[in-house]
């Protein structure tokens, strides 16, 4: 299994997993590891709870399989509610000196709108999207730069989603 980041969070503010990441079928919150078979029963604590999951699309080492299967995931745990998210690369992070020393790249902004339309696809259809993006402060933002330009952004996902047909009024 690659790495799969998601963030949980539940809309009452009870329960709280602010980011976990899967990496060779180990779970991490923070600093903290468990072996992936303590994580199984997610999907019955999320649909006891209202749930919306948060997907890092873009992280360092990531596949856009990668990332399409943490969607996956998501969908099919219970979920009733997901939030996409761009990274980010922001000043005084140590995110921000790997990217300066050329160990990953960020999404491109056609990556990016091609992988929000491939990811909306295997959305259930009942299932609630908070978020198809966010922004970096932009005194902070080292990249993507694009992703400043909000309202161009939101204009393509909007544009692309209609013309496939996975866009809600």
């Amino acid at each position: 299994m690659g790495s799969n980041p998601v963030g949980i969070t539940n809309t009452s503010g009870r329960y709280k997993i602010c980011r976990f990441l899967f990496l060779n079928n180990v779970f991490t919150i923070g600093t903290a590891s468990f072996p992936l078979t303590l994580i199984i029963p997610i999907p019955e604590l999320l649909s006891a709870v209202a749930t919306a999951a948060m997907v890092i699309l873009g992280l360092p080492g990531e596949t856009k399989e990668d990332m399409l299967q943490s969607v996956r995931y998501v969908s099919d745990c219970g979920s009733q509610g997901i939030k996409l998210q761009l990274l980010h690369v922001l000043k005084g992070t140590d995110l921000a000196s790997d990217y300066e020393k050329g160990l990953f790249r960020t999404l491109s902004f056609d990556e990016y709108i091609d992988l929000l339309a491939d990811c909306v696809r295997l959305l259930p259809k009942d299932m609630i999207v908070h978020r198809l993006t966010g922004d970096g402060p932009k005194n902070l933002l080292i990249a993507p730069m694009w992703s400043a330009d909000k309202k161009r952004v939101m204009n393509a996902i909007h544009q692309r989603l209609k013309k496939e047909g996975l866009y809600c009024e």
